[in-house]
């Protein structure tokens, strides 16, 4: 049986088994706590607490046999003759071009980047088209840090009192489809990681900018997991932004680009389908990561030209 059946079979599975445990919570909780109450004493038989233990185990069991067929069929993938093709050629364009960055004049590094952030946005689609039953457009964009204005103090993610402790503000300079609307005035707050703010950066880019590691949401109108210490009035606004422009994405992914140690820009991914980067992200961040070294180198040499 191909890992494509085993997985979509593990997921039916894990979907059930999750309906049963959160369902037989729920409906039966006063039950399952009084059987733990009593699990020790002589006689009793704990068959709603056995039951949710059950339906959780196997929930358990589903998940890790999914993720595993989720990887074997991503590995097949990802290695089959097409996208290997694909991958190699548009690799190739950027390679060439690599070594003579640092003499290109400013439209041309813009161009570049442009290419890059296409490519990174086809690889990604590429895979998607495999292992999902919809496979809309994937979009990458490229956001860079620039200073804040006097605007940024109505800006709909900003804390209250947090606009004297910004360090920047990331701003979206370029994205793989030109048809994209971007709000003029779209901008996200990063806190100064000396300020009493510093604990306050919303997730994604500004968390991604900040750490140097990857933010991946596999559904942005469920992000709980993904809050950290933003306020609930903040996380709130988040949410409600996302579930109006639910028509634009549902997942996304951000990738700092780090040169000499140092991050210049983050890279977003996103999608109007659930876990941009599937189960497994680790193996299509192998695949991009070429991409965000030459993005990142070509970061470092725009700063020695200004």
């Amino acid at each position: 049986m191909r890992a494509t059946i085993k997985k979509w079979i593990a997921l039916c599975f894990e979907f059930a088994f999750f309906i049963v445990f959160t369902g037989f919570g729920l409906l039966r909780g006063d039950q399952i706590r009084s059987d733990w109450a009593h699990l020790l004493e002589k006689g009793a038989t704990p068959k709603a607490l056995a039951g949710w233990g059950t339906a959780g185990l196997l929930l358990y069991l589903s998940r890790i046999f999914a993720g595993r067929y989720g990887k074997a069929e991503a590995r097949g993938i990802l290695s089959s003759p097409d996208f290997v093709k694909a991958y190699r050629a548009m690799l190739s364009k950027a390679m060439e071009m690599l070594p003579t960055a640092a003499e290109l004049e400013k439209n041309k590094l813009d161009d570049l980047e442009k290419d890059l952030l296409v490519a990174m946005a086809d690889t990604v689609q590429y895979f998607r088209k495999a292992t999902a039953f919809s496979a809309p457009r994937v979009t990458c964009s490229l956001m860079v840090p620039g200073r804040a204005t006097e605007g940024m103090k109505n800006n709909l993610w900003l804390e209250p009192g947090g606009f004297e402790n910004l360090e920047c503000v990331l701003k979206i300079e370029k994205t793989s489809r030109d048809e994209l609307a971007i709000p003029a005035d779209f901008a996200l707050p990063v806190y100064s990681r000396n300020g009493p703010f510093r604990d306050r950066n919303l997730y994604g880019a500004p968390t991604a900018y900040l750490t140097g590691e990857r933010q991946n949401i596999n559904f942005t109108l469920f992000p709980v997991w993904h809050r950290g210490r933003a306020s609930w009035r903040v996380f709130w606004k988040t949410w409600r932004y996302f579930l109006h422009e639910r028509k634009v994405f549902w997942s996304f992914a951000s990738l700092p680009l780090v040169w000499k140690k140092e991050v210049k820009a983050v890279v977003n991914l996103h999608y109007k389908w659930f876990g941009i980067l599937g189960k497994n992200p680790e193996l299509r961040l192998d695949f991009l990561f070429p991409f965000l070294f030459i993005l990142a180198y070509i970061r470092g040499v725009k700063e020695l030209k200004q």
